[in-house]
């Protein structure tokens, strides 16, 4: 398999999710009927029959997905529709987003995408929440051709749709993207059923992934040796 692109999942992939919960579990503390609320519904949002019924719809798409969730959470809030909606764009995007200022990403992550870049590979990113401020703050925008949320598919992760669009954004064939993520549930099984190359951070072999690691330079000798065919 040649690849000409790798693709990375964010949160918990690309910096560790410790980082994330030590600065932002004030703001979820403080909001936490909408924290759960919001969880609750994001979860119920993946479940197979509710994407079945957006994909038969044929009404999915990014401005949907996101009425869709601010009216399911107002729902188990008791709250008006338009004021939950703002208290999502308020406290789970800009808010969450905020503590990125202070986040670094992983030891060797970024001499990884550095080696990466500087064999020709395209760099993207593909994440199920706006990622690019995230990015800004981590310094680590300059690496990538793109970054992409799958909310803007309609879908989130594991639907084939956010990777789908990544191909397309791409101009790129499946086979010609390896996707990294640390979800086999999301990630591994997203990339899988579009059919992406699939690594996979983790200290243990995951079934079905091209390649388990945790040390980034085995990401590099694996996305190297694999684009040399």
């Amino acid at each position: 398999m040649a690849f000409k692109a790798v693709a990375f999942d964010l949160d918990g992939t690309l910096y560790p999710p410790r980082a994330l919960y030590s600065r932002a579990w004030p703001l979820a503390l403080g909001n936490l009927r909408l924290t759960l609320a919001f969880a609750e519904v994001r979860k119920a949002i993946r479940a197979p029959e509710a994407t079945e019924a957006c994909r038969t719809s044929g009404s999915a798409c990014g401005e949907e997905l996101r009425r869709l969730q601010a009216r399911m959470t107002a729902e188990r809030l008791g709250a008006p529709v338009e004021l939950t909606a703002r208290r999502i764009d308020d406290i789970i995007y800009r808010g969450v987003v905020a503590c990125f200022e202070r986040i670094r990403p992983f030891p060797g992550a970024v001499d990884a995408l550095g080696k990466l870049r500087a064999a020709r590979l395209r760099l993207a990113v593909l994440s199920d929440f706006p990622p690019e401020r995230k990015l800004e703050h981590m310094g680590l925008s300059r690496w990538f051709d793109l970054a992409l949320c799958s909310e803007d598919s309609g879908f989130l992760k594991p639907e084939r749709e956010p990777f789908v669009m990544l191909c397309d954004s791409l101009a790129l064939e499946p086979e010609d993207i390896l996707y990294v993520g640390n979800s086999a549930r999301y990630d591994l099984a997203g990339a899988r059923a579009a059919g992406l190359g699939a690594a996979i951070l983790s200290r243990r072999k995951v079934p079905g992934a091209d390649l388990s690691f945790s040390a980034w330079e085995d990401l590099v000798e694996f996305a190297l040796d694999s684009s040399r065919g």
